[in-house]
């Protein structure tokens, strides 16, 4: 059995979808405690796997063979978090001053959901903290813009209740790619690590 590494040289990968052609059949993928396998079969999703070493071919009843064939695998490797994804924000105060920064969102993916981040992994191969923040950016902003023109400047006594919105709008989008928020934060800086 070979080993498959799925994040190996990429810390920032949250998930990576791997078809079926990009494995030899005998490969084991090896998951840290973090990380859940999903098992794509003949395109749909049908369950994950938490377990240390993951056996990426695993046999199925003669009967399954028999009635359905040759199956076609693929893998969804997800790491569940926590991730801190940063998302850029630009708006305008009540008074026309522009109000620019970051929320920084801390993420977690919970196994039961990794299904629903399937699309997204479909389509990018390897989906990153990027990918995430560039996926709730949008919103985010649309949502920022209209809370933070209530308020003529800021407000640090408001900051609170800004993060609780910022932070139910951004689970509100990622959770239909099973991601969920635990917590945001604000920072009024230029750059998301001041």
């Amino acid at each position: 059995m070979a080993d498959f590494y799925w994040r190996e040289g990429n810390s920032e990968s949250v998930a990576r979808f791997v078809k079926s052609d990009e494995l030899d059949k005998n490969d084991g993928a090896f998951l840290s405690s973090d990380d859940v396998c999903a098992y794509i079969e003949d395109g749909k999703y049908t369950g994950y796997s938490s377990e240390t070493v993951v056996n990426l071919n695993p046999k199925t009843g003669m009967l399954k063979r028999l009635l359905r064939g040759k199956i076609r695998r693929e893998w969804l490797f997800i790491n569940k978090g926590p991730h801190e994804i940063a998302v850029k924000f630009s708006a305008r105060w009540g008074n026309g001053k522009s109000a620019n920064g970051f929320t920084i969102l801390a993420a977690q993916i919970n196994p039961e959901n990794t299904g629903r981040l399937l699309a997204m992994a479909r389509s990018k191969g390897i989906v990153s903290t990027q990918d995430i923040s560039d996926a709730v950016s949008k919103e985010l902003n649309d949502h920022c813009g209209s809370a933070v023109a209530q308020f003529d400047t800021r407000d640090p006594a408001r900051d609170q209740e800004l993060r609780d919105a910022l932070r139910l709008a951004a689970d509100n989008s990622l959770r239909n790619h099973g991601i969920d928020v635990t917590k945001a934060i604000i920072s009024w800086q230029k750059t998301p690590a001041e």
